[in-house]
Order: C-alpha cells, then sequence, then structure tokens
C-alpha cells in the first residue's frame, strides 16, 4: 500500500512540473483528485449544456469570465473534468478550445493552461488527441 503511495506522489509532482512547464493542453487520465486549491482554476464539466461553449449576443458563459479574470492575476488553468462522460460526438464541441485556445472566434488568454482528465481510458476523436500531452495516473 506505502508502495503505491509512493508512486502516486511521484506522479503527482510529474504532473505538478508538466503543469508548470506547459507547452500544449494536458490529458490526464486517471483520478488525480481536483485542481480547485488554487484561485487561478477554473473548473468545467465536459457535461456542460453546449449553450455553455459558446459566446451569444456578445454574452459570456460565467465559466469564460473567470477564465479571464483568473489569467489578470497571473496564470490560468481551465480544468475541463468527466471527459469520459461525453461521446466522440460531444467531444467536438471542444476542439475550439483545445486545439485553437478560442472560442466564438474569440481568443482565450494567452497564459492559459487547458488541463482535460477522464477518470478511466476513452476514445478520443483525432483533432484533440493530436494536440494533447498524455499523462496517465
Amino acid at each position: 500500500m506505502q508502495d503505491l503511495l509512493f508512486i502516486f506522489k511521484e506522479k503527482r509532482a510529474a504532473l505538478e512540473e508538466c503543469i508548470e512547464d506547459y507547452t500544449a493542453p494536458i490529458f490526464i487520465v486517471g483520478v488525480v483528485g481536483d485542481f480547485n486549491d488554487s484561485n487561478s482554476v477554473t473548473t468545467l464539466s465536459a457535461t456542460i449544456p453546449k449553450e455553455e461553449l459558446i459566446i451569444r449576443n456578445n454574452k459570456y458563459p460565467d465559466w469564460l469570465y473567470k477564465v479571464f479574470q483568473n489569467s489578470l492575476n497571473g496564470d490560468s488553468i481551465l480544468y475541463i473534468k468527466d471527459f469520459q462522460d461525453i461521446s466522440q460526438e460531444e467531444q467536438k464541441l471542444f476542439i475550439d478550445i483545445i486545439c485553437e485556445n478560442s472560442i466564438s472566434s474569440e481568443e482565450l488568454p494567452e497564459n492559459l493552461k487547458i488541463i482535460i482528465n477522464s477518470k478511466y481510458e476513452c476514445p478520443i476523436i483525432p483533432e484533440i488527441r493530436e494536440v494533447v500531452q498524455y499523462f496517465k495516473f
């Protein structure tokens, strides 16, 4: 049991280093715990209604306001959880965010780090799979 705890701590430290040296969206497979302990984190469930993934009539969704607000204070993290709970068709709704760093043609902050979490391995569409760094717990 202690070996498993040690391995988990090592992987968590490696993940934190990967986040620090961020170069591309990070796709984490496994249970890592939430990132809510930081004020710079905006948590978004992948099961969010699709209307919340676009800007309509110049009205930003609440989570997007938080992303921009957090970016004013340094690095901002968008943590997309529950990715295993959506279909490959629904994953297409996240292409702009994950692959293009934009939403409804609006550029997301340059200092935004995107972390996607799936509790277990699930099929990922090629557009997303090609741009993410994988990290497995």
